[in-house]
């Protein structure tokens, strides 16, 4: 029976002893993989390589650079929110409310284009609205040439809506397309 204990005691020794260095290594393993995530993000970040976190907190209000999307939830047709839970404010267009005529039409068109689909987000003038909602074109296609009147009328959720009768104008500030989106809600 002694001889059984102090097997048993020798046994509880070299597996507390292995067990001991088997968690040391995985403790040092995580802690690597950590900084090493944590290097690699920092690295992303510092090359400018496009990562979406709050695009608010980045001064993009007059950058030419497109932000890669996805859409989750539109709330009509000229609102829409991101993985990331920000809201987004179609620049220079304008869709009936909720309790207006065409309300339904206009965010049924918004959503067939764009619910649960990825989209390219272009700034223009003021980042962020009254409500705090990010302003800017929408991209159902990343554009060869974002000042093209075709690839615009084409590409854009905001022509788009004015082409099929589901918006009007609405221009705050001086938007570079403000002409062409007067010009496509007069059928021109």
């Amino acid at each position: 029976m002694i001889s059984l204990f102090k097997k048993t005691a020798n046994l509880y020794r070299k597996c507390k002893t292995w067990c001991y260095y088997v968690l040391k290594f995985i403790k040092a393993t995580v802690t690597l993989a950590i900084l090493g995530g944590i290097a690699f993000l920092g690295i992303t970040i510092l090359n400018g390589t496009d990562v979406m976190y709050d695009l608010r907190e980045q001064n993009i209000a007059n950058s030419v650079r497109f932000h890669e999307a996805r859409v989750t939830r539109v709330i009509d047709g000229d609102t829409f929110v991101l993985t990331t839970g920000e809201r987004v404010r179609l620049i220079g267009v304008n869709t009936p409310e909720r309790d207006e005529q065409g309300f339904d039409e206009a965010t049924a068109f918004t959503s067939d284009l764009i619910l649960n689909a990825t989209v390219w987000l272009e700034s223009d003038g003021d980042n962020v609205d009254r409500h705090g909602r990010l302003r800017r074109y929408v991209w159902l296609q990343y554009p060869d040439d974002r000042t093209d009147p075709d690839q615009i009328r084409t590409f854009m959720l905001n022509a788009l809506l004015l082409e099929h009768g589901y918006a009007r104008v609405m221009i705050v500030g001086s938007p570079r397309n403000a002409e062409l989106f007067r010009e496509i809600a007069e059928g021109r």
